[in-house]
């Protein structure tokens, strides 16, 4: 995911305000910092990516 952000050149900060999260928790799941997320919340970051949901999962992060 961190991939992907970089990419399209968004901050967190941004993608905070687009998805109406938390930034501290965009942090954690970006920096792969938690064990999980929620469907929904994998969803907001996909769409204000413009991206599928599968696209999140790009292997050069792991």
């Amino acid at each position: 995911m961190k991939s992907i952000i970089l990419k399209k050149s968004i901050s967190i900060s941004e993608l905070s305000e687009r998805t109406s999260l938390d930034y501290k928790s965009l942090h954690n799941i970006i920096s792969n910092k938690t064990k999980g997320a929620k469907f929904s919340t994998l969803d907001k970051i996909a769409k204000a990516l413009d991206i599928s949901i599968d696209e999140l999962f790009d292997r050069e992060d792991y």
